[in-house]
């Protein structure tokens, strides 16, 4: 059923000379998301479905990764092994109906990631497209920077288990330096899948939008564990509840306070011995 509030958003063609236009901008300012058409050929998407179709066949299963239902958990081993890799999410191996359903392979598969982007040629060439990075510096990314990517296979005819996929924990810093950016292989309809977003979502505190799920909120210094720890262990709630906790990057390193290059480096050498001292001094 479609929420009587839903209304179908303004859509934009990407200029022919490669740049943003006035117009969209004003749209992305006002609303947080664009909706741009044809930004990639017919061929260059069929050219992506192809090569994800290769690599599902000849995938290792050691690069197979279970339970993907799961596979956010920062905790879970097959995340961390994900982010470096070419990983193959499995559809939840709970889901038995689905298993005796599917024919081939391709359909016990839910998604690939999380570094497809740099270490397959293909998907290389088209996440790096010239023009896309025009769009993010555009949009105010100085420095545009490949952080994750994900190929998700929705298989819309058999697969009443399918969940939502929702980004925007992940896309969540202050101050603002993140953008998703989501493309359609194929044609999306509200009855087999798309894309919902919030109008002027980027506008509201992340307090308020969790509370219009239904959701407690707390919000704490993230660094005080003491509170935390008292919330983790001694609050009960006859609701889910969301812990927004307020941090500092890098806290606790001087070089690495507030700085967003350590949102995606990692210390070696000299770096890393000097952090663990300042950590250390502060133990």
């Amino acid at each position: 059923m479609i929420d009587k509030n839903y209304i179908h958003p303004k859509r934009f063609k990407w200029n022919i000379n490669n740049n943003i236009s006035p117009s969209m901008l004003s749209f992305w300012q006002q609303n947080g998301f664009l909706i741009i058409d044809s930004f990639y050929s017919v061929d260059e998407c069929e050219n992506l479905k192809n090569r994800a179709k290769l690599l599902i066949k000849n995938y290792s299963p050691d690069n197979e990764v279970p339970n993907s239902l799961n596979n956010y958990d920062m905790k879970n081993e097959s995340f961390k092994f994900s982010a470096s890799n070419i990983a193959f999410f499995h559809e939840d191996d709970d889901c038995k109906e689905l298993k005796s359903i599917s024919k081939n392979e391709v359909e016990n598969i839910k998604e690939i990631g999380h570094a497809i982007h740099d270490l397959d040629p293909v998907f290389n060439n088209f996440s790096r497209k010239r023009s896309l990075a025009i769009l993010a510096t555009s949009l105010g990314i100085e420095m545009p920077l490949l952080a994750k990517s994900t190929y998700i296979l929705k298989h819309s005819y058999n697969d009443k288990y399918s969940s939502y996929n929702q980004d925007s924990s992940m896309l969540y810093t202050e101050p603002e330096s993140c953008i998703g950016c989501t493309i359609s292989l194929d044609n999306e309809t509200i009855e087999n899948g798309c894309l919902w977003t919030f109008s002027q979502g980027h506008l509201e505190p992340l307090k308020k939008k969790w509370e219009s799920f239904g959701w407690k909120v707390l919000e704490v210094d993230g660094h005080d564990h003491k509170k935390l720890f008292k919330i983790f262990n001694h609050q009960s709630f006859n609701k889910p509840l969301c812990i927004i906790c307020h941090t500092i990057k890098g806290k606790g390193v001087k070089f690495m306070e507030k700085n967003n290059l350590w949102h995606y480096r990692t210390a070696r050498g000299k770096e890393f011995l000097e952090a663990q001292i300042q950590i250390e001094k502060k133990i």
